[in-house]
């Protein structure tokens, strides 16, 4: 009867361990060298050398939805929102991905700014962002990514379709 109870204690304090390790916010501090690009054959001669700083909080809710807080920094790119109002607050759906979207106030006002959209894989050692025009939208076949690591277009649209392939259903992205 006492080995059983010892059993039951371990097994209990074991399955409370990994609950706790499961749900427990994980930081993520990275920063990558990546490839933004335009999408498009003909628009092969459009690539620029990038750093991406990932600085945040992943965690997991009751049912494993992974959400991001925290901040996404791209070296040379303007984001038309207040420096100390960039934290942004990412619920990762199925495939890794989510809506960039910054929600600031400016003189009593609340804004938001679409930057374009992320995915990401499951341990965030790869990512892929499409970025919106300035009118707000997207095209799969000229529209603009980043992705890391990479260090040419090649290996970065390799990413892109990688972490995009199941939500473009098939569709690669050239």
């Amino acid at each position: 009867m006492r080995k059983k109870l010892i059993f039951i204690s371990l097994l209990l304090a074991t399955m409370i361990l990994a609950i706790i390790i499961y749900y427990y916010p994980k930081q993520q501090s990275l920063t990558f060298e990546g490839v933004m690009f335009q999408l498009g054959e003909d628009n092969s001669d459009h690539v620029k050398q990038v750093t991406i700083n990932i600085n945040g909080k992943v965690q997991r809710n009751i049912v494993g939805i992974k959400t991001f807080k925290g901040f996404i920094d791209i070296e040379g790119e303007t984001i038309p929102v207040p420096e100390q109002q960039r934290e942004l607050e990412l619920r990762l759906g199925k495939y890794g991905e989510a809506i960039i979207v910054y929600t600031y106030i400016v003189n009593g006002v609340p804004n938001t700014y679409s930057y374009g959209g992320i995915f990401v894989n499951n341990n965030f050692s790869k990512i892929a962002i499409w970025k919106n025009d300035s009118n707000g939208y997207w095209d799969v076949n000229n529209g603009f990514m980043i992705s890391a690591p990479a260090n040419n277009r090649k290996e970065a649209l390799g990413v892109a379709n990688e972490l995009m392939e199941k939500y473009l259903k098939g569709y690669p992205l050239k």
